[in-house]
This record gives C-alpha cells, structure tokens and sequence, in this order.
C-alpha cells in the first residue's frame, strides 16, 4: 500500500466543518457531506488521506504538492494530547506556513473562523 490522496468532491467555495460527530472523530462539512479522520480540506475541495508515513512525513509530502501553498495549515489530531505528535515548528521553516495542531473538535473551530477571515489555510484531520 502507498501513501495517496483521493480527491472526494468538485470545488465548493468556503467550504468548512458544520458539526462533530460522535465526539470529534467525523465531521459533517457546509454541504452535508460527513466524513471521517483522514480527511484534507484544501480550496473548497476535500480529499481522503491515505497514508502509510508517520503523520509529519505525509504532512510534508502534500504541502511539497500543494500550490499556491497556505498560510496556515491546522491540524486535528483526534482526541489526542498535542505532547503525543511533537513539534511541528520544522514545517514553518522548511514550507513558510504557519501550522496548528489541536484536538480535532478545537482544530475544526479554528479552520472556519481562519476561513471566515479569509485566510488562506488548509484543514487536515489525522
């Protein structure tokens, strides 16, 4: 099996999180669609992640795909303490991008304020 990204829908703009299912381990986006850990939100699109890499190696994968790259990427983790995934400060130096990582009902609340802001930002949920 190889790490991949299978896209799940055709562009929607500001696309965000509506609601936590099931205590934050699926979510159901702005247009009804419920999807679960593994999931990327990038420019009104989402994606199922796939990866076999630790979580860091798949994050620096997709931002080396990515284009024009965010200003912030935010990072739900599951209902696991932050301690438990490190630092992810080398992804600002290496990308340019600002990252956040947060519980993934918390990390879900700050994806749709950035994009009420229109900031540009990317949402992954491990």
């Amino acid at each position: 099996m190889k790490s991949s990204i299978l896209p799940l829908n055709t562009a929607q703009n500001k696309l965000k999180i509506y609601s936590s299912i099931g205590g934050g381990n699926s979510f159901r986006l702005t247009n009804g669609v419920k999807v679960s850990e593994g999931t990327a939100i990038i420019g009104g699109n989402y994606y199922k992640i796939n990866a076999i890499l630790p979580a860091k190696e798949s994050m620096k994968l997709l931002l080396k795909i990515i284009r024009p790259l965010p200003e912030i990427v935010v990072i739900g983790i599951g209902q696991k303490k932050k301690a438990e995934w490190g630092n992810w400060n080398d992804l600002k130096e290496e990308f340019g991008c600002s990252v956040e990582v947060s519980e993934s009902v918390t990390a879900a609340t700050t994806f749709n304020t950035l994009i009420d802001d229109d900031r540009s930002v990317i949402g992954i949920f491990l």
